[in-house]
């Protein structure tokens, strides 16, 4: 238990030290330079020395770090960031072991080409090429190109990753660097919520840092209420999940209301309430659609295969809905503290009932409406095998930052908020099928396990990939390192679980 804690304090302290170094950066570039090289070498030096240090340095960045610029270094107009820096470093370590080993045994030895994964990963592998050379065949710019495959090759990391394959100390360190890493990224959250309704004069830095770094992005609603978006939020909508799923096994035997007062549910109640909050202040109604899709599951599941009475099941949501009157409770009192001046006028009941009522006129659906038409059109010229990597699609925009620069609102990118889309357009068909199958088989594999082996945490897996699933329908995840790295683990996770 001290050494869980020592674990998830030291990594609650790493990225704050990080962060703050970060905005420091931001204003004096050397300082970004400077800590840039030194992640990008210390990333190699530990991954040469035990792959899985440089994991453990991956896995807060992904969570913490939305787009990966925290840190970059810009060469010629190209900015190279932190992630596609420390995602190198961890490969060439990996090829350098791979190579020795050669040398050394005149054979290569890579795990997961043993793992019943494999072939489905080699297929998605060709149809990731062949979306390379359809993007270079129909001209696509090179530059476009390139940062848009940049995210698919983040799935090259389930070979490094199996280099750990039986390694339960990796698993136990993983887990509470996750737990460490979304707990900052919600204490971040709330903090930024303080700073945003209140009077402060570096709120301007604060927003700059935010919105260049990539991080997220901050728009301050008619009621001067902040919307707080990061990204990486979905990673606290994951871990909401796994929490879930170990909660519902504790509270499904409560026997009387005063169990839940228990001391050792405490840490169950604040990880909800600083969890939900975070997704409330998200405003994020594709996180909102993803955490009911998998809540339903988990419901069906209760009722329909584990056959839950309808008593302990009433009570259990009973008790989330408590959570998240509990986690509004907690906006409003972060709003409403009166240290330094506060903004007047926030009512948190309006701001979630209009955010979620909202069908038309808000300037990124009606962006969303007005692609629909144009994302079909394009599958309609190459169904089958795709457009490839980099294809442009260009559509009128009703984001107030591009009319800001464009008053037609014409707005052209290679990148879509329609996930599943913008997978058929890169990858084609065979690629989207491809990939449906491999998320599939995670679900149906971590099904066997729960149900045969009553290991909890496939439950929160399963939950976990159908939520990522939903939530790529309106934004994307699945084809962003964000999403692939829950894939990789979660296949990671099926397959040492296997293994044993």
């Amino acid at each position: 238990m001290e050494n869980k804690k020592s674990i998830i304090y030291i990594t609650l302290l790493s990225l704050l030290l990080i962060e703050i170094l970060s905005l420091i950066g931001f204003n004096y570039n050397i300082i970004n330079q400077i800590i840039f090289i030194i992640l990008t070498i210390g990333v190699f030096i530990l991954s040469l020395y035990k792959l899985k240090y440089g994991f453990y340095i991956i896995i807060p960045e992904i969570i913490i770090g939305s787009k990966g610029y925290l840190y970059f270094l810009e060469i010629s107009n190209f900015k190279f960031s932190i992630r596609i820096a420390i995602w190198f470093s961890l490969m060439l370590a990996w090829a350098i072991k791979i190579f020795i080993y050669y040398l050394k045994n005149k054979s290569i030895n890579i795990n997961f080409i043993k793992s019943s994964y494999f072939k489905y990963f080699l297929i998605f592998f060709i149809f990731i090429l062949i979306g390379a050379f359809n993007g270079y065949y129909n001209h696509n710019n090179l530059k476009n190109l390139f940062f848009d495959i940049n995210g698919w090759i983040y799935f090259l990391l389930i070979f490094p990753i199996f280099e750990n394959i039986k390694d339960e100390k990796f698993l136990y360190n993983i887990k509470n660097i996750f737990i460490g890493s979304i707990i900052w990224l919600s204490v971040k959250t709330l903090l930024i919520l303080y700073i945003f309704t209140h009077i402060f004069n570096f709120t301007e830095n604060i927003y700059l840092w935010i919105r260049n770094t990539g991080i997220g992005e901050i728009t301050i609603m008619p009621t001067g209420f902040p919307r707080i978006f990061f990204q990486s939020h979905i990673y606290i909508l994951i871990g909401l999940f796994f929490i879930f799923v170990l909660y519902k096994k504790i509270s499904i035997n409560f026997n009387k209301y005063s169990d839940f007062f228990k001391k050792e549910n405490f840490k169950y109640i604040f990880l909800f309430i600083i969890f939900i909050s975070s997704i409330v202040i998200s405003l994020s109604r594709s996180f909102w659609v993803g955490g009911l899709s998998a809540l339903i599951f988990l419901w069906l599941i209760m009722l329909f295969f584990e056959k839950i009475n309808v008593k302990k099941f009433i009570y259990f949501n009973l008790i989330l809905f408590l959570f998240l009157i509990l986690s509004v409770l907690l906006i409003l009192l972060i709003t409403k503290i009166s240290i330094p001046k506060q903004i007047e006028g926030i009512n948190m009941a309006t701001i979630i009932k209009d955010r979620a009522a909202e069908v038309s006129g808000e300037s990124a659906l009606s962006s969303r409406q007005t692609l629909l038409p144009i994302l079909l059109n394009k599958i309609k010229e190459s169904p089958l095998l795709g457009k490839g990597y980099g294809t442009i699609v260009t559509y009128k925009s009703s984001d107030p930052r591009i009319l800001k620069n464009e008053s037609s609102g014409l707005y052209s990118t290679y990148s879509y908020e329609w996930g599943w889309l913008d997978i058929w357009i890169k990858i084609g068909l065979g690629g989207l099928i491809i990939y449906i199958i491999l998320l599939f088989k995670i679900i149906i594999n971590s099904w066997k396990i729960y149900f045969n082996q009553n290991a909890i945490i496939f439950l929160g897996v399963l939950l976990s990939i159908i939520c990522l699933s939903t939530v790529n329908i309106f934004s994307p995840y699945l084809n962003h390192p964000l999403g692939i790295s829950l894939v990789i683990f979660s296949v990671f996770l099926v397959e040492n679980y296997k293994n044993k």
